[in-house]
Formats: C-alpha cells, structure tokens, sequence
C-alpha cells in the first residue's frame, strides 16, 4: 500500500469517528430537553412534595391488643393534615399533624355506665405533631407500567398536647382535678412524647389526586392519657383509622415520584425510538466505511498494490 492509500485510509475513518461523536453528541443534546425521567438521573425529574388531608374515628383499642385502664371504649372523631416528601420511589418523609378525641368508658354489656376508681369515662381532646419515615411497598411491577395501588407502613416520633376531661361516677365533670385545671379551673393541657406507626393503602384518582386510607398506633409516654393513672408503669395509646385524599405539588409535566415505576422507566430509556434510530445510522455509516477500507485494500493480482491504485492491472504476484 502505497502513502496515498494510507491518507485516504485515515481520513475515511476519521471521517466515521466525526460521525459517531456527532451522532452522540445529538442523543445527549435530545435526552437533555426532554421531560422523561432516565435511570439514576435524580429526583429533581419528579414531583416529590404532598399534602393530604383526613378524617376518621379514634379509639382507646389497639389491633394489635394490650389490655386498658377501662372495660370498655367509645368511638370519636379525629382529622389531620399531613406533609410528604419523598426522597426516593419508596421512601419518604412526612410531617402528620392530628387532633381530634379519644374516648375510655367503663360501660357494661347492659349498655349501662359502672366506675372504675371512681370514674365513670374520660374523653381526651389530643393535638399531635410527628415526624415520620414512610415506606412505600410494590413500587415495582412487572405486570403494568403505571403504579395504580401503593401500600404503605410507618413510624417516627412526636409530640401530643391533650387535656383528659373526666366523668365521675355521680355524673359530674369537675374542674378541680389535679394535674388536668389550673388553679382558676382552666384547663390544664400536658405534654407528652408519643410514638406513632401506621399502615394503609392508597389508590392513585388522576395525575395530582389519590385516595389514602390508613390506619395508626400511638403510642403516649405517659400514663394519664385517659384521666386515670394506674397500673405503673403501664403506658396509654390510641388508634385513628382514617381515609382522605393527598395531593401532588409541582409541575404536571413531571412524573409523580411515589407512582414511577422503576422497570418502565428502564425499558423506556433501552428501548427508546431515537436512540434505536441514531444506532442504527451509525451502523449503516460503519458499514460503509468497512466496505470502502476493504475496497481500498482489495488487490487482486496479488502485486501489492490495491486495485484502486494499481495502472498495471494482472501484474504477476509478488513472492
């Protein structure tokens, strides 16, 4: 092969390596301005924050059992508002805060009122703030490409505010009670650290909206919960069950974080259209440039010099 053959050699496959670069140098530019999430790219690509609210019922009763300071209990109302923000596909941290009623009778079989101690039922107004870390479950499905059920499970620490408002047996509610009224008779609220978890469910409504129903274990440190302080040192809880609807901040024009489902996002970016269109013109544009080295190498009389270049053609082969 002679020096000119080797120029056109160099410069045919600098010409390909130009090709790739800008063929790559495209795809990059093109991934960059789209709004679809790609693997390992952040959560900065989705909506991350939420905000929900709900209401329910609250109970002295826990499903996990544990006995009480009363025979039996009354169902109350209770509501809350909480704050998300999930820091990955199935974690997140949220900020609950609840109030609402709980209440402890000592009501018989015969629906009838007995006492314990000399009280007859206690209903607790309680404000709760916690901090809690939430796991989401099934964020991965191999059957859909949409996440449309997310189930959930809970737990952190906070504070509860709560005065315990106490019925005697006589049927009075006396505001002299120590450590629950102040010495003018106002009400005395107490402070107390509190252990909530919780699971629950949630079904995705639209793009910004879905259902959550959920149910949570509080757990008091402390034993005055109910107005009565007995059993030491035995601590009091509480249950909500609850349903309400969460919402979605942020542009619609990311995806939600909780719903993503990582598989479909993997798919997405292997089998992405452009990108198969842009591989299989480079390979097209290799392709060519093989053939035109091959066709510059190619000499057939076998006197070393390629057939592109060779002015005497069938010269015998060089031994």
């Amino acid at each position: 092969m002679n020096y000119s053959t080797l120029k056109k050699t160099v410069a045919l496959s600098f010409v390909a390596a130009m090709g790739f670069g800008v063929a790559n140098a495209q795809t990059t530019t093109e991934a960059s301005g789209t709004s679809t999430p790609k693997v390992f790219g952040g959560t900065g690509q989705y909506r991350t924050w939420y905000v929900g609210f709900n209401v329910g019922a609250t109970s002295p009763a826990l499903a996990t059992g544990g006995s009480q300071d009363y025979k039996s209990h009354d169902i109350k109302p209770g509501f809350g508002i909480n704050v998300r923000k999930q820091i990955a596909h199935s974690f997140g941290l949220q900020l609950d805060v609840q109030g609402g009623w709980v209440g402890f009778s000592n009501r018989t079989n015969a629906n009838e009122f007995g006492s314990r101690d000399g009280v007859k039922a206690t209903k607790t107004f309680y404000q709760t703030a916690s901090l809690s870390g939430v796991a989401n479950f099934l964020t991965i499905d191999f059957l859909h490409r949409k996440n449309s059920v997310n189930f959930f499970a809970k737990a952190g620490a906070g504070l509860a505010n709560y005065h315990p408002e106490r019925q005697l047996a006589d049927g009075t509610t006396p505001n002299t009670t120590a450590n629950f009224y102040e010495a003018d008779g106002s009400k005395h609220y107490i402070k107390e650290l509190i252990i909530p978890v919780g699971v629950g469910v949630k079904f995705r409504l639209s793009d910004v909206t879905a259902l959550n129903l959920g149910y949570d274990q509080t757990f008091v440190n402390g034993d005055n919960f109910d107005g009565l302080n007995r059993a030491y040192p035995t601590k009091d809880r509480y249950s909500y069950a609850y349903g309400g609807l969460e919402f979605t901040l942020g542009s619609k024009a990311k995806q939600d974080l909780q719903w993503a489902n990582p598989v479909a996002l993997m798919y997405d970016e292997l089998y992405d259209a452009e990108l198969r269109k842009e591989v299989a013109a480079l390979k097209g544009r290799v392709a060519n440039v093989e053939t035109a080295v091959n066709d510059l190498k190619k000499d057939s009389d076998g006197d070393g010099v390629s057939d592109q270049f060779d002015k005497c053609p069938n010269t015998p082969a060089v031994l």
